[in-house]
């Protein structure tokens, strides 16, 4: 505002400064005998365009694409208010194409570009025993293939897990209640880089039949159920009608898979007579991390029932580069989104130049 007001003040002082310079030309012509009336006409047009001479003394001054810029503002703002019908359709077109933009990128962003919240995310891949595009989500290994992948490990990995969603019911603390939870093998916290906030997390003997009813709490649930008492370590709690023992909280910033409450131990050895398909993520070993993205590892392994199964990354955009179909979703928003901006440019660009002929005094 104060830019506003001493721009304003120099208009009218070089307004008046013009203005002097006239007076001046017509007194020294009429001093020299014309009549007024000659001598104003005669100064007007030795002198040239008061408004050119203006412009040309206002672009010397600088900012003159800032007085442009308000002027087309100006010009837009009364076009839009003369007509009103229109000027909705444009604002909730643009709105529907920012918010549909908005949520586009939002996707992308948590689902793709976003990397994993472990330590080293670009060493973590998915193994997968089925071949992509043959399946609706090829991401899982059968439990028999892991316990052999696990039995005779691939010199690929550092480590590798299985993990698995489930929902339990939770009695005997407060009301009762239906979580979600986790299956996890011992090295799923080891693999990813996790640790517990307090307390320990799985063994390998928390595996076996007998020593499974040991759970793992996360930081929200903690905070809500147990008031965020560090007295919960070994107390019991009945998940499903069996006790089960806490000896761990997780820390608040780990959340897989995403929004488990607690996690209790996978079964070391799969059932003989079933066979359950499961994620299964892996770390890879200290050397290129490409080199095993991709590849088969049942011969690396020597696992007898591994053939054809395959690592691929489990972070989407390793190294802040996104995959190509990020940027297919990328490129398709804003193709959607392109034609009714410019439809509404076009209308703006042909109804504008037509209102401002219209108007134009005769």
């Amino acid at each position: 505002m104060r830019w506003l007001w001493r721009r304003n003040a120099r208009d009218a002082e070089l307004t008046d400064e013009l203005q002097a310079h006239v007076e001046m030309a017509v007194a020294q012509r009429i001093r020299r005998g014309e009549s007024p009336t000659h001598a104003r006409a005669n100064a007007l047009r030795e002198f040239g365009n008061m408004t050119h001479v203006a412009e040309v003394t206002r672009d010397m001054w600088g900012g003159a694409s800032w007085d442009a810029c308000f002027r087309d503002i100006r010009y837009a703002a009364r076009g839009l208010r003369r007509s009103p019908t229109f000027t909705a359709v444009a604002i909730a077109t643009f709105a529907l194409g920012i918010g549909a933009n908005t949520a586009m990128f939002t996707v992308v962003n948590g689902a793709l570009l976003k990397p994993l919240p472990f330590a080293e995310p670009d060493r973590l891949v998915i193994l997968s025993h089925v071949p992509a595009g043959l399946a609706p989500n090829p991401h899982a290994l059968g439990d028999h293939t892991f316990a052999e992948l696990r039995a005779a490990p691939s010199r690929a990995f550092a480590s590798l897990a299985s993990f698995s969603s489930n929902q339990m019911t939770l009695t005997g603390v407060g009301d009762a209640e239906r979580l979600i939870t986790a299956q996890a093998s011992a090295s799923l916290m080891t693999t990813l880089g996790a640790s517990a906030a307090m307390g320990r997390t799985f063994t390998t003997v928390d595996e076996e039949a007998g020593d499974d009813h040991v759970v793992l709490l996360s930081d929200r649930f903690w905070r809500e159920r147990f008031g965020g008492a560090r007295s919960v370590l070994g107390t019991s709690i009945t998940l499903d009608g069996v006790p089960y023992t806490v000896i761990g909280v997780m820390p608040p910033t780990f959340d897989f898979p995403q929004g488990a409450a607690l996690w209790t131990p996978l079964p070391a050895r799969p059932n003989p007579n079933v066979g359950i398909l499961r994620p299964v993520v892996a770390r890879l070993a200290p050397g290129p991390a490409a080199d095993a993205v991709g590849e088969p590892v049942g011969d690396a392994s020597g696992a007898t029932d591994a053939g054809g199964c395959e690592a691929g990354p489990a972070v989407p955009a390793a190294d802040g580069v996104a995959p190509p179909h990020a940027a297919s979703v990328i490129e398709r928003s804003v193709i959607v989104s392109a034609p009714p901006r410019r439809r509404i440019g076009s209308v703006m660009s042909e109804r504008f130049p037509l209102e401002r002929r219209w108007t134009r005094p005769a």
